[in-house]
């Protein structure tokens, strides 16, 4: 096995680790870089082997419940040497001596393979749908989030993930392009958030107490080309992406390690936050 050297990720090695989502062809940006940064910089991995860096990985402890391993990347030239395995190690060394109870990851089907190994279990499987030029429609009872909607927000959040989030959801609230939440009878029912990506859009989290409410949400905040992750297993989210014209792009498969927080997302889960963030 290659020889490494691990060290935690610093703001001088951004462009290095931007470079190799570039090479991968994922949707993030130097700002989402920047976010792993500060929610975790005792949990953000950089590999270096034959004096230059060459892989990376990011770990986030959402409290307790549940920590998150996301930006595995290895730089083409190093794949295959068992770097990957490497870093997923001490990522969960990082989380589990943080005495988080459940570890998770949204793999794909090859790393499957390797995160069963190690002894993660599947939970349930992701697909990535693109709309090339969604259309935004407006629609009653949805408005504008506020600052002050954040104690709802964060309520209604916690109760579809089982984790709390609160430096996830203002980070996102803050770079949106757009937030929104719904309302009936007064009470906020649901939130969604839309952002700006390196290819495209990304549009989640949607939360929201049912099906027809987050949909509404989701046709808000829809606009021009767009990627979401969307659970399989919540036929209403399938039926709405379909229904715009979004189309599968290719399927992810959600994992875990420990103890399960909210197996099979509920139905108030519509939309994740992305394969990096859970």
């Amino acid at each position: 096995m290659t020889r490494l050297k691990l060290r935690y990720l610093t703001e001088s090695d951004l462009p290095f680790a931007d470079s190799l989502r570039e090479i991968a062809g994922w949707n993030q940006r130097l700002t989402d870089w920047q976010r792993f940064l500060a929610l975790s910089p005792r949990g953000c991995l950089i590999a270096e082997s034959e004096h230059r860096p060459v892989a990376t990985a990011v770990t986030i402890a959402y409290g307790a419940e549940l920590g998150w391993i996301g930006m595995m990347l290895v730089h083409p030239d190093f794949r295959r040497r068992g770097i990957a395995r490497v870093l997923l190690q001490h990522c969960i060394e990082i989380l589990q001596s943080a005495g988080v109870k459940s570890i998770k990851l949204d793999a794909t089907p090859a790393g499957r393979e390797v995160y069963l190994k190690i002894g993660f279990k599947d939970e349930y499987n992701l697909t990535r749908y693109q709309a090339e030029s969604a259309k935004s429609s407006d629609t009653p009872n949805i408005r504008q989030a506020h600052a002050y909607d954040l104690p709802k927000i964060l309520a209604l959040d916690h109760a579809a993930t089982g984790a709390s989030r609160e430096h996830l959801l203002r980070s996102l609230l803050a770079e949106s392009t757009r937030a929104v939440v719904s309302q009936s009878n007064g009470e906020i029912t649901g939130f969604g958030i839309v952002r700006q990506g390196s290819l495209a859009s990304y549009l989640g989290p949607i939360v929201a107490i049912d099906n027809v409410q987050a949909q509404a949400i989701a046709s808000t905040l829809a606009n021009g080309k767009t990627f979401c992750d969307l659970p399989d297993h919540l036929p209403a989210a399938t039926a709405w992406a379909k229904s715009n014209n979004f189309t599968a792009q290719r399927t992810l498969i959600r994992m875990f390690l420990g103890d399960n927080v909210t197996p099979n997302a509920p139905e108030t889960y519509f939309a994740i936050a992305a394969p990096d963030l859970g």
